[in-house]
């Protein structure tokens, strides 16, 4: 026995926490927000559809929130039929088969006896599904999946991916993975400075995919040039340098190379040079305050077990800078994309 009550409140709570968490996310990245869809903007009326033989929820735009639930004699594909023009059809949902269906800002075109037809969605989002258990309707599971969404297009925007739904999700990662597979092909082919340079500015997503801009090459007063800019969140940035992945973080006696104390020299200047000139570093990074640093140089297969020590006491050692190597910077992109899929 169904009990509709149950349910309605918990799709109630589930799409409460979810725009609660979205638009909090959002506003951490207003100066992103162009770049999100429209479908993750504004208000919205949901209406949930008990059928018999699922659920459909319907999130349409609107001036104020509100929910609606109803329970309904209709099958799924009958009720979406009515409220596509017939446009959307498909063949029944059996309750013993978990379907979970999205449809996003959708444009059809087709060609039918009277010509063509072109028909775009009324309604923002729409999903069918079957499954009405408490796992899937979850609160947690519900701001995971605002997390998620506004993490995923962040990725995107960074790659400039635009006019996006959500069912353009797994395009997303595959670019990013795309890009992460393309980089280790260019570490593998021994680059120098420049050519990692290049690479990163082509695909700057690589190094924060979060990030709400990463600025090549930006200038500190007369005096210094950073690699990169990150601006990881409003007023919190870091700066990056990178060196050739050729150089080596340590000499054969264990001691930091002059290399790796050079970089680590530099950034204590940029960071120097920001503390003593915090207005002026503010025209061009609004709201900087204490950056952190990063120096990408080498790569892990020539690091010695006892130079991972080394490196790891050396990073414990440091205020707000981290030496990393290339295949970090990798392993923490790899880690993005793998966390963001379990997401939601």
């Amino acid at each position: 026995m169904i009990d509709s009550e149950k349910i309605k409140n918990r799709i109630r709570r589930y799409e409460r926490a979810y725009y609660d968490e979205l638009r909090m996310q959002m506003s951490r990245l207003t100066t992103v927000l162009d770049a999100f869809p429209d479908f993750l903007k504004g208000h919205r009326k949901i209406e949930a559809y008990l059928v018999q033989d699922g659920l459909v929820i319907i999130h349409w735009y609107d001036e104020t929130d509100s929910f609606h639930f109803t329970v309904s004699a209709l099958y799924a594909q009958n009720l979406i039929k009515e409220l596509s023009d017939e446009i959307l059809v498909f063949g029944g949902i059996p309750l013993s088969r978990p379907l979970n269906m999205l449809f996003s800002d959708m444009n059809v075109k087709m060609e039918t006896t009277m010509g063509p037809v072109e028909w775009s969605t009324p309604w923002v989002t729409m999903e069918v599904t079957t499954e009405l258990g408490i796992s899937r309707w979850g609160e947690d599971s519900a701001r995971d999946q605002a997390r998620k969404d506004v993490l995923t297009f962040t990725s995107a925007y960074l790659m400039d991916m635009n006019n996006l739904t959500r069912q353009d999700t797994p395009k997303i990662f595959e670019k990013l993975e795309e890009i992460i597979k393309g980089f280790r092909l260019v570490l593998d082919s021994n680059p120098n400075e420049e050519v990692c340079q290049r690479y990163l500015t082509e695909n700057p997503v690589l190094m924060y995919p979060s990030a709400l801009s990463i600025i090549p090459k930006h200038r500190l007063g007369t005096e210094y040039i950073t690699d990169f800019v990150i601006e990881s969140s409003s007023t919190e940035y870091i700066l990056v340098e990178i060196e050739p992945p050729s150089f080596k973080l340590f000499n054969n006696n264990g001691d930091p190379s002059a290399r790796l104390m050079h970089a680590q020299k530099q950034v204590e200047d940029w960071r120097q040079w920001v503390q003593e000139n915090l207005s002026y570093a503010r025209n061009s990074l609004q709201g900087i305050m204490d950056p952190e640093c990063w120096v990408i140089v080498g790569r892990q297969k020539e690091l010695s077990d006892a130079d991972i020590k080394a490196l790891k006491r050396k990073n414990s050692e440091l205020h707000h800078i981290t030496i990393m190597t290339y295949d970090e910077l990798l392993d923490r992109a790899n880690r993005y994309v793998e966390n963001l899929k379990k997401l939601g």
